[in-house]
């Protein structure tokens, strides 16, 4: 956020500054009818704001961003240069599994080319090889009610990113197969 503050430099004969310069406090003996302008000098600052963390439905909040095309972004706080326009930065899902669904079987979605996928918050357990050989499979989110995850349910998946709750099987399971993992809320 940018805020200007002024403070009182002089008086002055011409409005822009260019007259006589009378400091504050100085007396002045009239002779003729004078005009004086106040002449102050102003500072711009720049000062940090506490970005908001907005929420929007099976999407995962990646910061935000100085194009509505950047790939990822800033989140808490931020010092600005200038004007900006930030856009919210999203992570959309290609697949949302239904609601009814609480078990993902043995290889239920092997070898399908989806890059974010997000499990149902009832989803209890996934299954072997439930996502094995999918070759775009950058993302996953699995809820905290996910208390069983297969070791090879993600064979041949690398590069991947698996949101959940902080202290839940997922960061158990993320850590363990050696996956990135990011605690949301």
């Amino acid at each position: 956020m940018r805020t200007t503050s002024y403070s009182f430099k002089n008086w002055n004969t011409a409005a822009n500054g260019s007259g006589t310069s009378y400091a504050p406090g100085a007396s002045y003996t009239a002779n003729a009818a004078l005009t004086l302008y106040a002449q102050w000098d102003s500072r711009t600052t720049t000062a940090a704001v506490n970005l908001p963390t907005p929420t929007r439905d099976d999407c995962i909040f990646l910061g935000w961003g100085t194009s509505a095309a950047a790939a990822n972004g800033i989140t808490g706080s931020y010092t600005p240069t200038g004007n900006v326009t930030l856009y919210a930065i999203w992570l959309v899902p290609d697949f949302v599994l239904p609601a009814s669904l609480t078990e993902i079987g043995e290889e239920a979605f092997s070898g399908v080319a989806f890059t974010y996928v997000k499990l149902s918050e009832r989803t209890r357990s996934i299954g072997q090889l439930a996502f094995a050989d999918c070759p775009n499979l950058r993302y996953i989110y699995i809820p905290a009610a996910t208390t069983s995850i297969n070791r090879y349910a993600f064979a041949d998946v690398t590069g991947l990113t698996i949101f959940g709750k902080a202290g839940s099987t997922a960061e158990a399971f993320a850590d363990a197969r050696g996956f990135t993992f990011e605690a949301v809320d």
